[in-house]
């Protein structure tokens, strides 16, 4: 487990991660096809029910995947991961979060249906680009929980 880990919480919950890509990227992501994004500010927002809860998720989400099992993961290498957000509880609130940051100004969903295959909600999907700090995001969301990694997810050193 890398040094980051241990900030965050192994109970259940959701989650979001904040990041940013710092070039276009363009990319083949499963059956979505080859996808392409804009540089820029991106949140990417799920759940963490299983074991290990919300530590466990995002510790998969900072560590580089051989094979690439979630819509996020084909986009992980590329990004830089700044931030976790997150509350604990059984409540799932991803589309709710999702559904809130999108009446916001600068928040868009470029890909539709990244991340959001499992969603029953009609979430056009659960990454979106975003034009906003990290703690505006908390406000508008009211999350009292965040850690911000101090290493890119390039750098981060060995688990």
């Amino acid at each position: 487990m890398n040094h980051h880990s241990q900030h965050l919480p192994t109970q259940k919950g959701t989650y979001i991660i904040y990041g940013s890509l710092k070039q276009d990227l363009a990319i083949p992501v499963g059956a979505l096809g080859t996808l392409s994004l804009p540089a820029g500010s991106y949140v990417y927002v799920g759940s963490a029910f299983g074991s290990g809860g919300i530590r466990a998720r995002v510790k998969h989400h900072l560590t580089p995947s051989p094979t690439p099992h979630w819509h996020f993961d084909y986009i992980k290498p590329h990004i830089t991961i700044q931030a976790a957000l997150w509350q604990t509880g059984t409540d799932r609130l991803e589309c709710k979060w999702v559904n809130r940051l999108l009446l916001l100004p600068n928040v868009a969903a470029p890909l539709a249906g990244f991340g959001a295959s499992d969603c029953r909600s009609g979430c056009p999907a659960h990454l979106l680009s975003i034009d906003l700090s990290l703690s505006m995001i908390a406000q508008h969301l009211q999350i009292h929980q965040w850690y911000e990694f101090m290493y890119n997810n390039e750098a981060l050193p060995p688990s």
